[in-house]
């Protein structure tokens, strides 16, 4: 697969309008602008809201758990992860 990494949901924001994606990974927590917007943004976006979206994160909260069932999150991982259960999840998306 290839791999396209940022550090803050506003450079995820820029990178998606300069290339087409097939998954977005996130977590929640990360600067400037977070997982949560990062992801009201996508499904707000008609060209974006079709991307599939997996959320990393190491907080376990019920908002987070809302989101997974209102937008378009297919999974949603608590870390520590499972490498295997992660790499199955992501090929059955990319399939």
């Amino acid at each position: 697969y290839t791999v396209n990494s940022v550090f803050s949901g506003k450079e995820a924001i820029n990178m998606l309008n300069k290339r087409v994606f097939d998954l977005v990974i996130t977590d929640i927590a990360m600067p400037e602008i977070n997982g949560s917007d990062l992801i009201e943004y996508i499904n707000n976006n008609d060209e974006f809201k079709h991307i599939p979206i997996i959320i990393i994160s190491g907080i376990d909260e019920d908002d987070i758990k809302n989101m997974v069932t209102q937008y378009n999150v297919l999974k949603y991982f608590l870390k520590p992860i499972k490498r295997e259960e992660f790499m199955d999840e992501i090929h059955n998306v990319l399939q």
